[in-house]
């Protein structure tokens, strides 16, 4: 306070500021920095002053997956671990918006690939097909793939050691790439064969697919199959998946019988008098 000559003056003490009639604290969430009015409430988050702006941090239980805190944090989730191996429940454990590790996931989608975007490919029937990594795809070591659900018909090749989850969810609603029970992933792989998958030798673990083959067996005496496994030892395990395959087709024709004979005794005799009663196969009107 001081004084003109003519009237008192007032001025604010050092963080604070005038709101009004009044001095008000410069590091108060309700009075933050130079405002006059309470730091904006944001979804999932805390909000704290630094005396000169509002600063938000996640409450507990939520989590910023798309690292856009003008959203607030969207994320609600509820921490068991940080070692989160894709699971049938679905259950996201490290909270990072996936079941499974993102870090360590190759995330492939049947829905969002498209002609010039980042990660995509064509498929040999012209569609397009998406790949995206939590972390960089050329790291050396061997991470996991997960599906989203679709149909799938293209032929591939995989590695001893990695393993493959379908079933999820790639609709990028929040919170994104979940694993509901209700989503299929199919893959048709090979006109006959169905997929393969060989020369594994290091755990492998496929997981919550569907296996088809394309069409019924197309020759006589062709085997029809949804899913092929050579040389692979029992570190190959296939869970909660379905195989279906198309109908094989018929064998060759067998050879004709030979000419059926009058009369046999089975005694021991061979050919016989049909007019003999031997056997009550005879009628009235001679063999039966």
């Amino acid at each position: 306070m001081d004084c003109n000559g003519v009237s008192c003056t007032y001025s604010c003490f050092e963080n604070y500021h005038e709101c009004g009639d009044a001095c008000v604290s410069d590091s108060a969430v309700e009075t933050c920095g130079d405002n006059c009015a309470p730091c904006p409430e944001k979804a999932g988050m805390d909000v704290d002053c630094d005396g000169v702006s509002c600063v938000y941090t996640c409450s507990d239980g939520y989590y910023d997956l798309d690292d856009d805190l003008q959203n607030g944090c969207e994320y609600a989730c509820s921490f068991i671990s940080a070692d989160d191996e894709p699971d049938l429940e679905g259950i996201d454990s490290n909270c990072d918006g996936v079941d499974g590790r993102v870090e360590a996931l190759i995330f492939v989608s049947v829905n969002y690939g498209f002609a010039g975007a980042p990660g995509t490919w064509q498929t040999a029937d012209g569609q397009y097909r998406r790949r995206s990594c939590g972390g960089e795809c050329g790291q050396t070591r061997k991470k996991s793939l997960i599906v989203s659900q679709g149909t799938y018909t293209e032929i591939f090749t995989l590695p001893s050691g990695v393993s493959m989850y379908g079933g999820y969810d790639d609709s990028y609603s929040e919170p994104g790439w979940s694993r509901p029970p209700e989503a299929e992933t199919s893959l048709f792989g090979n006109i006959n064969y169905g997929t393969t998958i060989e020369n594994i030798s290091t755990p492998t673990l496929i997981q919550k697919f569907t296996f088809y083959n394309q069409v019924s067996a197309l020759s006589v005496g062709m085997s029809s199959y949804g899913l092929v496994i050579k040389n692979c030892s029992a570190d190959l395990v296939i869970e909660y998946c379905e195989i279906v395959a198309q109908s094989a087709s018929d064998g060759e024709d067998g050879s004709d019988g030979t000419d059926a004979v009058a009369c046999w005794d089975f005694n021991g005799n061979g050919l016989c008098d049909p007019t003999e009663d031997l056997y009550p196969f005879n009628g009235p009107d001679g063999p039966v």
